[in-house]
Order: C-alpha cells, then structure tokens, then sequence
C-alpha cells in the first residue's frame, strides 16, 4: 500500500495513520491495546479507511450560464446571471 500510494500522494503514512486513529476507540472495543499496535499495523488498519478519493481534490465541470430572467433593479451595465456546474466529490458522488 505504501509503495503504490506514495507515487501519488505527499505524506500518505500520515493520512493512514489519521484514519487509523478514528478507529481507536473501536479497537480499544475490541480489547486490543491500541497503543501496543505497531507502525505498520496502524498503516495497513488506516488504510483500510482511505478511499483515494477521499484524498483526491473534487473535479468541477459542465459550467453553465445563463441570463437571469428578472433583471430588475440593476444599475446601468450590471446584468443578473444563474451559473450552474457539476461537481463530483467523495466517493465520486455527482452533486448539481
């Protein structure tokens, strides 16, 4: 996981320990000492929690503008506009 992460993403050790801390309270749970866990193991449990996405930036796309159709009460040269675009974030869930 390292190997195959760390081309792509600066300090992903970090991320994978991140997301293994959220788990700690669910490993204590379990009657496991988390602090007893070594390095490699809190890698590959935080591993199992980082989806790349979630790490990726979210992608924007398909702008649209378009004339607002009420242009009332707009000083001389200004013009009312409803912008849309696509976005997809996390876990490439398209939001509108």
């Amino acid at each position: 996981m390292l190997k195959e992460f760390s081309k792509r993403h600066r300090n992903i050790t970090k991320v994978f320990l991140k997301h293994c801390k959220k788990t700690q309270w669910l490993i204590e749970e379990m009657g496991i000492e988390y602090k007893a866990l070594d390095e490699f193991t809190k890698y590959l449990i935080g591993s199992y929690f980082t989806h790349e996405c979630s790490i990726e930036s979210a992608a924007f796309f398909n702008p649209s503008v378009v004339e607002d159709p009420d242009q009332s009460n707009l000083v001389e040269g200004e013009k009312r506009v409803i912008i849309s675009f696509r976005a997809v974030g996390e876990k490439g869930i398209s939001h509108r």
